[in-house]
């Protein structure tokens, strides 16, 4: 946040949309429930993600001076590519920190276990949608 600050002159505007609260928190619990079954692993600890609230996301940025004028969290559905595998590559693609350690044998098991449980809860017409939630917001540094 620091840097932000510090690069934007007084009346300046920052802008910014990104995961909030309740982002894919259906795949979230999916894998953390396979991966604790089939591994061992704690895998809610390797959870690097961070998806604040508005209000969590509002009090960093006003702690560091920073007034917020409009802050917003939506849904987003985001379709998936690929059909039934789609939760596959999107877990392959993101799921980094989650797998560190894992054969690939282990994590395409892991992701395909995962593509089934949520499968219920995402699938819509003819395809996955993953449960995005977004956060948009703009705040401005004092003049």
């Amino acid at each position: 946040m620091n840097s932000i600050w510090k690069s934007l002159k007084p009346g300046g505007r920052f802008v910014a949309e990104f995961g909030g609260k309740g982002n894919v928190q259906t795949i979230v619990n999916a894998l953390e429930e396979v991966m604790e079954r089939n591994t061992g692993i704690r895998a809610s600890e390797r959870n690097s993600w961070y998806f604040p609230s508005i209000g969590e996301y509002s009090h960093i940025l006003e702690q560091r001076g920073f007034v917020v004028r409009h802050a917003y969290h939506y849904d987003r559905p985001t379709r998936l590519e690929d059909g039934e595998q789609g939760i596959v590559g999107w877990l392959t693609h993101f799921g980094g920190d989650y797998f560190e350690g894992l054969s690939h044998e282990e994590i395409q098991q892991i992701c395909h276990e995962t593509s089934q449980i949520v499968k219920p809860h995402l699938w819509k017409d003819d395809a996955l949608y993953a449960d995005y939630k977004r956060l948009r917001i703009e705040a401005v540094k004092p003049e």
